[in-house]
């Protein structure tokens, strides 16, 4: 998930804070170059990527059961300080997780994991 929005955990408390599109733009390309094809979901909270790189499966739906559905059939999932492993867990579908162990710990995050069985 492309989101422009990103959260991050500062003073003892989860903030958000804007994402440049070109961080990204370099991501996506760095896949490509590792002959990594991403699958981009598209809808309000996201950039747009559908222009730029044609190439690419997208995804374009505000119906969260079309997100976990592609999330499920991609097999695995990256999550870059967004969140968006918790649907990765309701998808069932492996993730890869960027995000603050301090945030973690501090919101018991690995509540998640218990409450969901997954181990």
């Amino acid at each position: 998930m492309w989101s422009r929005k990103i959260n991050i955990f500062k003073q003892g408390k989860v903030q958000c804070a804007d994402v440049k599109i070109e961080f990204w733009r370099s991501m996506i390309e760095k896949l490509q170059e590792n002959e990594l094809s991403p699958v981009i979901y598209n809808d309000v909270f996201t950039h747009d990527f559908s222009q730029e790189f044609q190439d690419c499966i997208h995804v374009v739906s505000n119906n969260m059961s079309y997100a976990l559905t592609a999330m499920r059939s991609c097999g695995l999932v990256l999550d870059c300080f967004s969140g968006i492993y918790k649907m990765a867990i309701c998808a069932r579908t492996p993730f890869l997780c960027f995000g603050e162990r301090s945030k973690f710990n501090f919101m018991k995050e690995y509540e998640v994991d218990d409450l969901c069985a997954y181990n």
